[in-house]
């Protein structure tokens, strides 16, 4: 169950840490024009906890954090763009998912309307490794997008990485 990981995010979301401009400056410098574009589209939340979760990687992983681990920890999250869901509907969504088979998640999305759109946050880890495929991103950056919400054994990046980078996103 991962309650204690919403809690904290609901509560991040209502009050969140904002970055200083010297995090965001650092974020901004490693990312390329079509990332950045990327970054910058999510809500003020989502590019807090962006910023939050790269600090988090590079001080994890040190040496060992390539610009593509840190890009990936930074936007998992940017399919959450396409929802255009404030922080209560976003709780509603993740209660929602939490009881609805994936199946029903993609004929949900499809709905159109506001239970369309809960629909699209649900489905954002594919619609973000989308959008960053379209950005021509590395092929880490979109695979942790894609799969920062499977079980371990599901990931295909090295399990050592995979497993800082779910500990960065909280």
């Amino acid at each position: 169950m991962q309650w204690p990981h919403l809690v904290r995010r609901f509560i991040g979301s209502v009050v969140p840490r904002q970055p200083t401009q010297a995090e965001e400056a650092w974020l901004l410098s490693l990312l390329r024009p079509s990332e950045a574009a990327l970054y910058r589209a999510q809500s003020p939340q989502d590019r807090s906890h962006s910023v939050t979760c790269a600090l988090r990687i590079r001080d994890d992983l040190g040496a060992s954090a390539t610009n593509s681990i840190v890009v990936a920890s930074a936007l998992h999250d940017v399919g959450k763009t396409r929802a255009h869901l404030g922080t209560f509907s976003r709780v509603l969504a993740t209660v929602v998912g939490m009881v609805l088979p994936r199946g029903k998640v993609e004929d949900l999305s499809a709905r159109g309307g506001y239970l369309g759109r809960i629909g699209t946050y649900l489905r954002h880890d594919e619609i973000g490794a989308d959008l960053l495929m379209a950005a021509g991103c590395h092929r880490t950056i979109v695979a942790w997008a894609f799969e920062h919400h499977q079980r371990p054994e599901s990931w295909t990046i090295d399990p050592k990485i995979a497993e800082a980078l779910a500990r960065a996103d909280g």
